[in-house]
């Protein structure tokens, strides 16, 4: 009953880029038929490097005023980034958390006026959270060195070789022609 979507890019010349969503709603890209990493892998190689820029990027993200009069306009939204008491650097709740009273009122009284949530309209909201969750790496230098990885069988001497790469598979007029 799972909805999968797949989609590919077939340049003029140059690497083909191929989409897949799997059973568990995991977004993956595949370059030129090789190993499949999560698409936000990929994302994150291309400058989108923070988990906050790739929900800004598919606009999933909404912030929330947390008041007692919004604690029930909260309940079954799900946090889409780590609340931190400001004053101690406390973790309170890790992303990914479904917000419930028990959970909420703990961090209003920890000072905390304001929830980033994932926007419960937009379809694409769960696969990009699920994809993020499953994607190993956290910044554009790993992003880099795991697509590196599986396009060479190897790892990168340094981070300009593993950069080198993508801008020669993608950015450069002679090889890439879309």
């Amino acid at each position: 009953g799972t909805k999968m979507y797949s989609a590919r890019i077939i340049p003029f010349r140059g690497s083909w880029v191929e989409f897949a969503t799997d059973i568990n709603n995991v977004m993956y890209a595949y370059i030129d038929r090789k190993k499949k990493f999560p698409v936000t892998t990929l994302l994150r190689a291309l400058g989108f490097s923070s988990t906050q820029e790739l929900l800004n990027l598919f606009d999933l993200v909404s912030v929330m005023k947390l008041a007692p009069s919004t604690v029930e306009e909260l309940e079954g939204k799900v946090l889409c980034e780590d609340v931190v008491d400001e004053t101690t650097g406390e973790l309170l709740v890790s992303m990914d958390t479904l917000l419930e009273e028990d959970i909420l009122k703990p961090i209003l009284e920890h000072g905390v006026r304001e929830l980033r949530v994932y926007k419960t309209d937009n379809e694409n909201a769960l696969v990009i959270a699920n994809t993020i969750r499953k994607d190993e790496s956290t910044n554009e230098q790993e992003a880099l060195e795991i697509i590196y990885k599986q396009l060479r069988s190897g790892e990168a001497p340094d981070i300009e070789t593993a950069r080198g790469l993508i801008d020669r598979l993608f950015f450069n007029p002679k090889r890439y022609d879309l």
